[in-house]
């Protein structure tokens, strides 16, 4: 399965999660077949409701997406895509892969009202 989370850093399985999906730097890449983490670059910053940011999540066809929380308009285009969307408190990609099984459906819906950790 491949999973894709949205991260502040690129630290590996030590990278923090992203609050907000359409100002997230990097996006990890976790194969959980290979056990591989990549962590690649946001090629496309916020742009309304981070539907770009999702046109750039599917180049690297997930199965899954993790996000602490996010615009209904990205979250909905990803679900469109086949894409399950689900929810994480958890800070690392280190930690939400090691807590997969005890995540659950996204429905943090951000309305991008007041500060988000990793915005500019």
């Amino acid at each position: 399965m491949r999973i894709i989370i949205p991260v502040i850093e690129d630290k590996g399985l030590d990278s923090r999660i992203c609050e907000h999906l359409g100002q997230s730097p990097f996006f990890a890449v976790c194969d959980t077949k290979t056990n591989k983490v990549q962590i690649n670059p946001n090629k496309s910053r916020h742009g309304g409701g981070g539907c770009k940011s999702v046109d750039e999540i599917m180049k690297h066809r997930p199965d899954l997406f993790i996000a602490k929380e996010m615009g209904f308009k990205a979250k909905q285009k990803l679900q469109i895509f086949g894409i399950r969307v689900f929810g994480s408190e958890f800070s690392t990609v280190g930690k939400i892969l090691e807590n997969l099984v005890n995540l659950t459906e996204l429905t943090n819906i951000c309305n991008h009202e007041g500060n988000h950790e990793c915005e500019f």
